[in-house]
């Protein structure tokens, strides 16, 4: 038994899909049925999880930190995206932070390459560009206190 098929529709003047009833219709030509808009924030994302799973990297939510990290990361937390769509394409700008002494560069190349390769199959959207800053976190020390 097959599934029904059901219409889709897209009013010109809106630009919003509405579903009709069931149609018997061919679907139209790839080409004629629209386009996908994947919004920026869910590429992301996407980059934001793919990154974390560099071992380096290390994740960390601003919002539990006991001390504000520097940066651009004061807001957000590790790893951090921001997606610009070009074209039919997409820039990624990420901000990672790493233990220090990790191998910085190292880091960043392993970042761009897991980026460029999985948050683009897994989004649908080609990225053109993958620009990361990798910020350093120290090992927090015990201050002694001179008496």
């Amino acid at each position: 038994m097959s599934e029904p098929t059901v219409a889709l529709e897209r009013d010109p003047a809106s630009g919003l899909v509405a579903g009709g009833s069931p149609a018997d219709e061919e679907l139209e030509a790839p080409e004629r049925r629209g386009d996908l808009d994947v919004r920026t924030r869910v590429i992301a994302r996407i980059a934001e999880r793919v990154a974390a799973e560099v071992p380096e990297v290390l994740v960390e939510d601003a919002g539990l930190l006991g001390r504000a990290p520097l940066g651009p990361l004061s807001r957000s937390g590790s790893p951090s995206a921001e997606v610009r769509i070009q074209g039919h394409g997409a820039r990624v700008r990420l901000d990672v932070a790493c233990r220090y002494p990790a191998p910085i560069t190292r880091v960043a190349a392993d970042v761009r390459e897991r980026v460029l390769v999985e948050a683009a199959r897994l989004s649908g959207v080609p990225l053109t560009v993958v620009d990361v800053t990798v910020h350093p976190r120290f090992a927090e020390t015990e201050r002694s206190r001179v008496r």
